[in-house]
């Protein structure tokens, strides 16, 4: 068979499964169900990796296992909108050559399309169809495609009549108006969303790869991943030859080379360098809002670049409250942030030195702490935990406490500063151990601190502590019988709690003494 100008014969065949082989039978019943409800525009839209190419392999099979003749195109970067439309003609002519002879005849004698004779081209194409249906024609990757061949691609769509389906797959949305077939009802949808493996499948997918794997690793791997079919993939082809599986978890996203390389092929290679550099430079975050983007890269049109992102790519999710806050997948942020610090340090500590600021300014004191100890301002990260430490501590965020006093450098300050907020945890926590190593003026009395072991800070009084304030006296007496001892972990009553707080603000080195 003569092949049209500009065509690559294997761009006609079908590839084999491009992502993990898992059964998506849910979601191709649903296929199925919306097919026969007329939709017969299936738009399969995500980023690298999500397994497009794959469950439009398995939508053929379930097609023709009904019947339907099925040709498959696979469009090539950098292609003209000639060879798309040559490869398009061929793979539907060698898809009739042996049923009916008379359409791939036709096909044969279509002239390609041109400015002159795009009308014509369009009835006689749909002629061609209606006479051979039912077909389905496949066009994966249309994101390569030019613009004019998807704009008359998409009006064959519309001329042909309702027994011929046409799938396609592509990283980002075609520029056509989708919403019209939505209102029509004959598009159905998929997203990143709808492809992303669920804790069962990533189970499945990892011991294809390496049997005998924890529980707890798989649902690890699942929430690091968050269900990205290629990198569960990645994950347990690396997880064969790993002999710490937790370990590796740990190190999944930043350390593995195989995920580091498919980051900066696939998803890097579509960005161009300034693209590339204001990811890097918003990363810092968990969530990031416009407000902060800009005040992280000086871009007036940051929020633009955030939407945009997010409408054409699943690594990059958007959450409609106020304000508008975008967040970037977890993998893609952990190896982001790792690349950052390769690339440049000091500029990766002055983006978590300004997110720092901003969020402190706003009262998100948890993500402020967490920057603070990125950016290696210890004096940002010294006057927060000053300020707002025993805040924290009284609300319950001991750990991020934890980990910004563990940031700290060694010294005469630092050291006070944990010891005065490790025992405020240790006694919101009925911690016996950590509240005997606590300074001791914040401690309680002898006797109250035998009691507290296995007891809530609630069952405690004033009297178990020396003098809060000189000018009140101590309860006369105290409960000689207490409450059946709650977990450790209990929160102390508002009493308690007011003693606590009291006592720690009078430790030596507090700036907010009475």
């Amino acid at each position: 068979m003569a092949y049209r100008s500009g065509l690559v014969p294997s761009q006609t065949r079908r590839p084999n499964h491009a992502a993990p082989v898992v059964d998506r039978g849910g979601l191709r019943a649903v296929l199925g169900v919306r097919d026969a409800q007329g939709r017969r525009v299936l738009l399969v839209s995500a980023g690298a990796g999500w397994g497009k190419s794959t469950l439009l392999v398995q939508r053929t099979e379930d097609l023709e296992s009904d019947g339907v003749q099925v040709a498959w195109v696979t469009v090539p970067a950098h292609a003209s909108a000639q060879s798309v439309w040559s490869s398009v003609l061929v793979a539907l002519q060698e898809r009739f050559a042996g049923s009916f002879p008379e359409a791939a005849a036709a096909l044969g004698d279509l002239a390609l399309p041109s400015a002159r004779s795009t009308d014509e081209f369009v009835s006689a194409l749909a002629g061609v169809l209606a006479g051979a249906a039912p077909i389905a024609l496949v066009v994966d990757e249309l994101q390569h495609a030019p613009a004019d061949a998807v704009a008359l691609l998409f009006r064959v769509v519309e001329e042909v009549g309702p027994e011929t389906r046409f799938l396609f797959g592509t990283r980002w949305d075609p520029n056509v108006p989708l919403g019209r077939w939505q209102a029509q009802g004959m598009l159905h949808q998929v997203r990143g969303a709808d492809l992303a493996f669920d804790e069962q499948e990533t189970a499945a997918v990892l011991a294809l790869h390496a049997a005998g794997i924890d529980d707890d690793v798989a649902v690890e791997v699942h929430r690091l991943t968050e269900g990205w079919p290629v990198a569960v993939a990645l994950a347990g082809s690396a997880l064969e030859h790993h002999t710490d599986p937790h370990l590796f978890v740990k190190e999944f996203a930043t350390d593995t080379r195989p995920m580091a390389d498919y980051l900066v092929t696939e998803l890097f290679g579509d960005l161009g360098d300034e693209l590339a550099q204001y990811l890097l430079d918003v990363c810092a975050p968990d969530e990031v809002t416009v407000d902060l983007a800009l005040a992280l890269t000086g871009r007036a049109d940051g929020g633009a670049v955030l939407a945009r992102w997010a409408t054409t790519s699943a690594m990059v999710a958007r959450y409609d409250h106020e304000p508008v806050t975008y967040r970037l997948h977890s993998l893609l942020r952990a190896y982001l942030r790792a690349e950052a610090r390769r690339r440049d340090l000091p500029r990766w500590r002055r983006s978590n030195r300004i997110a720092a600021q901003w969020f402190a300014d706003r009262g998100s004191l948890t993500p402020s702490l967490a920057a603070a100890g990125e950016s290696h301002d210890w004096m940002l990260l010294t006057d927060l935990l000053e300020r707002h430490g025993l805040e924290l501590v009284m609300g319950g965020e001991i750990d991020a406490v934890r980990g910004a006093l563990a940031a700290l450098p060694h010294n005469d300050d630092a050291t006070r500063l944990a010891s005065r907020l490790e025992g405020v945890a240790a006694m919101l926590g009925g911690d016996l151990p950590g509240l005997r190593r606590s300074p001791p003026r914040l401690r309680p009395r002898t006797r109250g601190l035998r009691r507290l072991d296995g007891r809530s800070c609630s069952t405690w009084r004033a009297r178990d502590w020396p003098v809060v304030d000189r000018h009140r006296s101590a309860p006369a007496s105290r409960p000689r019988t207490h409450p059946a001892s709650p977990t450790p972990t209990s929160r102390c009553s508002p009493t308690c709690a007011r003693v606590v707080e009291a006592r720690a603000r009078r430790l030596p080195g507090s700036r907010e003494r009475p």
